[in-house]
């Protein structure tokens, strides 16, 4: 570094500091004037941000004890679980031998199970009523509208053009699906 010399004001005052302290006047002043130059105080939010968060997850633990209670106090209604067919009316004419009687099928509460008994079921009639009943099961009781869609598209595909018409007993789906498929074809 070079040494130049230092202007002679300069150089006297860095020679001989003031020894004098600063009057409480001026250290007021300079004190208020920096404190004008700072940023103002910010209020601490943490916590009203704590409290909201918790005010939310309390209410999210509530709700979902409150639906596994409701779910565990709630039982599904009692439903016949042997489907009888009606027999028809008397005709005038003597029924033949050769006739066989209805057989009476076990209705599962599982849909799950309806819709296995229709996958392996050997009849096409027979595979079509446990599809829809496996997805009239899924969608009113359990909600579970994929698993519906599912059942009723095996059922509208292996129905036979009478079954593939629209009936006033159909769920809104199943009406639905039975117009996109006549659209289809």
């Amino acid at each position: 570094m070079s040494e130049t010399p230092l202007p002679e004001p300069l150089e006297d005052f860095l020679q001989h500091p003031p020894s004098l302290p600063p009057d409480a006047k001026r250290r007021e002043a300079l004190a208020q004037r920096t404190a004008a130059l700072l940023p103002a105080p910010q209020r601490r939010r943490w916590p009203v941000v704590a409290g909201v968060a918790a005010s939310i997850a309390l209410a999210i633990v509530s709700a979902y004890l409150g639906y596994r209670i409701g779910a565990a106090n709630t039982q599904p209604p009692l439903q016949d679980l042997v489907e009888r067919s009606i027999p028809p009316a008397p005709d005038d004419k003597p029924k033949t031998p050769e006739e066989p009687k209805t057989p009476v099928t076990l209705v599962s509460a599982n849909p799950r199970e309806l819709e296995w008994a229709a996958f392996d079921a050997a009849d096409d009639q027979e595979r079509v009523r446990l599809y829809f009943q496996a997805g009239d099961l899924y969608l009113d009781k359990h909600n579970d509208y994929e698993s519906a869609l599912r059942c009723y598209h095996q059922a509208i595909h292996y129905s036979d053009a009478k079954e593939s018409q629209i009936a006033p007993t159909d769920n809104w789906l199943v009406m639905a699906l039975k117009r996109d498929h006549r659209k289809e074809n």
